[in-house]
């Protein structure tokens, strides 16, 4: 019993971070980040449009729970990719 809950708790925990990350990434935090704003309608259909995947993968994984093979390599290509973004981000400033 407790091997199938120890399975299922890295689905649980990057479900919450999905769900919390479409919570977190709204129009106004984003408008935030970019000193412009973002005042044209397509890019806020590909604003809401994001929150609402990020949640709804979100919530597909907090209630099913498949199994996920979560490895160092792949926490390493999420970081690089947070990081390179953010370099971007910075670049563009």
């Amino acid at each position: 019993m407790q091997e199938q809950g120890r399975k299922q708790y890295p689905a649980l925990i990057t479900g919450l971070c999905l769900v919390a990350l479409g919570a977190v990434l709204n129009k106004f935090t984003l408008e935030s980040l970019f000193p412009a704003g973002i005042n044209s309608t397509r890019l806020n259909l590909l604003i809401i449009a994001m929150e609402l995947v990020l949640a709804g993968i979100g919530l597909f994984l907090v209630i099913r729970r498949p199994r996920l093979h979560v490895s160092g390599a792949n926490l390493l290509l999420v970081f690089a990719g947070v990081v390179a973004a953010l370099n971007l981000h910075r670049g563009h400033d």
